[in-house]
Order: structure tokens, then sequence, then C-alpha cells
């Protein structure tokens, strides 16, 4: 979730450091939405999109 009070307008590459911080303070937030795994169901998930196809990322040309 975009917090405007904690934004930094950086630059340059964060440290390791602070990415570790970032990660550290957001990881036990709750996600921002309910639905969360319900695409791994095969019923649709109601309000969204259900787009679940797939497609084929490569495939070899014949000629």
């Amino acid at each position: 979730m975009f917090h405007p009070q904690k934004t930094n307008n950086m630059l340059s590459q964060p440290s390791e450091a602070r990415i570790r911080a970032f990660i550290n303070s957001e990881k036990e937030r709750p996600f921002s939405y309910p639905e969360v795994g319900q695409t791994r169901q095969t019923a649709p998930v109601v309000g969204y999109d259900n787009d679940l196809n797939t497609i084929r990322r490569h495939r070899a040309l014949r000629h």
C-alpha cells in the first residue's frame, strides 16, 4: 500500500539495509483485498476479471 508520509524520492539504488528494513516493516501488514489465494479455486472470483488463460511462452519456429 502506498504511504505518502513514508515515501522518499530516491535517485539512487537503496542500500540492502534499507530494502530489508522496508520488507520487515511491511511483511506483517494484511493484504489490501480479502480474496487472497482465490484463483487457486476452480470457481470464478466474484467482482474480478477471471481470465485464467495461459499462453505458451516459447515455441520453436519451423520453416
